[in-house]
């Protein structure tokens, strides 16, 4: 539906930054929430602030989380940062809240690195600016609520539609970690009003998207004839609301084709598809731009409404411009050459996104192609994880030697120093920011990966960190055959924090050989098994899943298993490695390595983890 300028009615406008995240588990916060929670409770009291609206300012602010945001380089538009659980700010457009304790013997440093600092700092700000009689009226508080924004006085509308967003968060109510907040009444505000306003700004319907409205920015030049081939994902690294009002300014000298914002979706289109808008340096005349509210290293503003806009939108573009739905064409600023941020991070969930945009829920994903080396794969000697390795003879490098498809794949030369024990490890970064290159692949389906294998018997492991970023490791098994195999493995086997982003490609010296040589190509998710090899031969039977049950190498087949009458057992990529008539009462170890296998017996599957 176009949504067009019009404002919708208040029982159904889900406004600016309301409601958590839904379907999406909470990355772990700084502090826990029901920490800043007490801190907000402590700041309402001493400085006579009505709690919910404390509440929905700091959740709108920064979803209760005062960990860093892009931690390299800031908002990718160039937009001024707001620091901690409070969103304060230093800079000439938003202004200089962070500044506000120094009267009270806080200084900006503090309020920008401690939680307590900067809770108390924006509590009493906010009480400053209040110029009402009845302190406990949340409409007398509106004009400070205005205010608190930063967002110029020039921008009116936009200050409104801040002061709605808070005021409609604290209406729903939301859940933060270790706390739920019940919703509250709030006053209601003439959204009619606010519309008037936006289209006295320049907002109307005579966008390209008939989705999304317009309200232009002056930042954007002509593309001189560069056809448009590519889409980039952002995030705006700061709220709807302020980023909308940033990049409407010149100065920033930043913009994007389209903004999306977190709760419902909302899409706004400030730079016409033809024109170049100003967001990925050298790559600006044959992309665009695609800006969504949120932050790297916070999944609770990705919501499904944001994620199913999005998908519509890229949608439309791929097929107006007949751009191919793949990592090199659809991908996020971090993969773009010449450009240093990571966005939109690596909480974004490109499985899910790129199902959506096609449509199919059912979609192999590549979230890897191993087509360049922008996201900054890291060699084996760079990482600490390696040992006992030759650093000189062991080496990673993206290349057409090692492509199965498209141009390009990963090369691995290794060599061990030892008889056994020596580990390589290849780690998926971010232009240095190990946090932000990583992928999220959720908590379900299948992690797969293209293996040109050298039968050299060395362990092959997936490592992935769960929500908490504790290491979680998925084992293959030997690398026992010569020449490409896809492979794949559930990640229903983990037993972490889900969702799980994958960091690492590792292989583990385990009685194989001392050196050796592989190829890496389209890691990739799935929601059905993907694994096979080429020229399959006719014995390989295809592997449902029924069951999953992880033993360790020194305990016995579980007791249950022994009494099913014949087993096959295969390896994760459906060959059959043996029969039995009966399931031996003996170490799990003693008939298989450490590994991931699939036993059937009859038309039943179990997936069987085993462990060193």
């Amino acid at each position: 539906m176009n949504r067009r300028y019009s404002l919708p009615a208040h029982a159904t406008l889900p406004i600016m930054l309301a409601v958590a995240l839904i379907g999406l588990c909470n990355v772990a916060h700084a502090q826990p929430a029901s920490v800043v929670r007490a801190l907000l409770d402590d700041a309402a009291a001493r400085f006579d602030i009505p709690r919910p609206l404390l509440y929905g300012i700091a959740y709108a602010e920064s979803r209760w989380t005062d960990g860093p945001a892009d931690s390299l380089n800031g908002s990718c538009t160039g937009m001024p940062r707001a620091v901690g659980v409070m969103g304060l700010r230093d800079d000439r457009w938003f202004g200089h809240s962070l500044r506000a304790g120094i009267p009270y013997g806080i200084t900006p440093e503090e309020a920008a690195t401690s939680t307590e600092k900067n809770i108390a700092t924006g509590a009493r700000y906010l009480s400053s600016l209040f110029s009402g009689t009845d302190r406990r009226d949340l409409r007398e508080w509106i004009p400070a609520v205005e205010r608190y924004s930063g967002i110029p006085e020039s921008q009116e509308p936009l200050r409104m539609l801040h002061v709605d967003g808070v005021f409609e968060l604290i209406r729903r109510g939301w859940g933060a970690g270790d706390v739920t907040v019940a919703a509250q009444p709030t006053p209601d505000l003439d959204r009619e009003a606010i519309a008037s306003g936006l289209r006295a700004m320049g907002m109307s319907a005579a966008g390209d998207y008939s989705r999304a409205d317009w309200q232009p920015s002056p930042n954007f030049s002509s593309r001189d004839g560069s056809a448009i081939t590519a889409i980039a994902i952002h995030d705006t690294e700061g709220s709807f609301a302020a980023s909308l009002s940033w990049l409407q300014s010149s100065e920033s000298q930043a913009s994007a084709h389209y903004m999306i914002r977190s709760v419902d979706g909302f899409i706004v289109q400030m730079v016409r598809e033809a024109d170049k808008a100003w967001h990925v340096r050298n790559e600006n005349p044959y992309t665009i731009g695609i800006e969504h509210e949120g932050f790297v290293d916070r999944p609770e503003f990705f919501t499904d409404a944001m994620y199913n806009s999005s998908a519509a939108l890229t949608r439309y573009l791929i097929g107006k411009y007949n751009i191919p739905l793949d990592r090199t064409h659809v991908k996020g600023h971090i993969d773009f050459p010449n450009n240093t941020h990571t966005d939109p991070g690596g909480w974004w969930n490109w499985p899910r996104y790129y199902r959506l945009v096609s449509d199919d829920p059912h979609r192999n994903v590549v979230v890897d192609p191993f087509e360049d080396n922008v996201v900054g794969w890291w060699g084996p000697s760079m990482s600490g994880s390696t040992t006992g390795v030759d650093t000189g003879a062991t080496t990673f490098a993206i290349t057409p030697d090692a492509a199965r498809a498209g141009k390009n794949g990963g090369g691995l030369r290794y060599a061990f120093t030892g008889a056994d024990g020596g580990v390589v490890r290849v780690f998926r970064g971010g232009h240095g920011n190990t946090s932000d290159g990583l992928l999220n692949l959720g908590s379900d389906g299948f992690i797969g990966l293209s293996v040109r294998g050298d039968n050299d018997r060395n362990d092959l492991e997936f490592w992935l960190y769960d929500s908490l970023k504790n290491n979680q490791i998925l084992r293959y098994g030997p690398i026992n055959w010569t020449g490409w195999r896809t492979i794949s493995m559930p990640l229903a086997l983990l037993s972490g924090h889900p969702p799980y982003r994958f960091n690492s490609i590792v292989i583990r010296q385990n009685g194989g050989g001392r050196s050796g040589t592989l190829a890496f190509d389209d890691l990739m998710h799935s929601i059905n098994n993907p694994a096979g090899v080429d020229d399959d031969p006719p014995s390989r039977e295809p592997l449902g899943l029924h069951d999953r049950i992880a033993v360790a190498s020194a305990d016995p087949f579980p007791a249950s298993l022994r009494d099913v009458g014949p087993v096959a057992i295969y390896s994760s990529a459906g060959e059959k490695i043996d029969d039995f008539n009966r399931l031996p009462d003996a170490a799990v170890g003693s008939v298989l390595r450490p590994g991931v296998y699939a036993l059937r017996h009859g038309n039943r599957t179990i997936m069987l983890m085993v462990a060193p």
